[in-house]
C-alpha cells in the first residue's frame, strides 16, 4: 500500500473501467485522476497495481472515501480493505470526524 503517483493513472483508470461499465462507478476522463492523483493510494502485488482507493475532503471534518476499486483476479484479499482503511486514514479519516463511503 502506497501514495499514487501519476504513473499509476493508467493503472487506476483500467481498475474502474469495468466497475464503470457495471455502472457501478463513475467513469472519468483522465484529467480528473491526475488532477486528483494525490487522494489516491493504490495496492500492489508483485509490482501490478491490484486496488486503488481515494479520500476526498469535503470539508474541515468531512471526508468521502471515492473511486475504491479491485481488480478482480485480487479480490478477497483484502486490498479494497486495505485501500479503504489507508486512503481513510484510517479511524479519524484523517483527522476528520466523519467520513463516508
Amino acid at each position: 500500500m502506497r501514495p499514487a503517483r501519476t504513473a499509476d493513472v493508467r493503472a487506476i483508470r483500467a481498475l474502474v473501467t469495468p466497475l464503470a461499465e457495471q455502472r457501478v462507478l463513475l467513469q472519468k476522463e483522465a484529467v480528473a485522476y491526475y488532477e486528483s492523483v494525490g487522494d489516491f493510494v493504490v495496492a500492489e502485488e508483485d509490482g501490478r497495481v491490484v486496488g486503488c482507493g481515494a479520500l476526498h475532503v469535503l470539508w474541515e471534518d468531512l471526508g468521502e472515501v471515492r473511486t475504491l476499486a479491485v481488480d478482480a483476479s485480487a479480490l478477497g484479499r483484502g486490498s479494497g480493505r486495505r485501500c479503504s482503511t489507508r486512503s481513510s486514514g484510517g479511524p479519524g479519516c484523517s483527522g476528520s470526524r466523519g467520513c463516508s463511503a
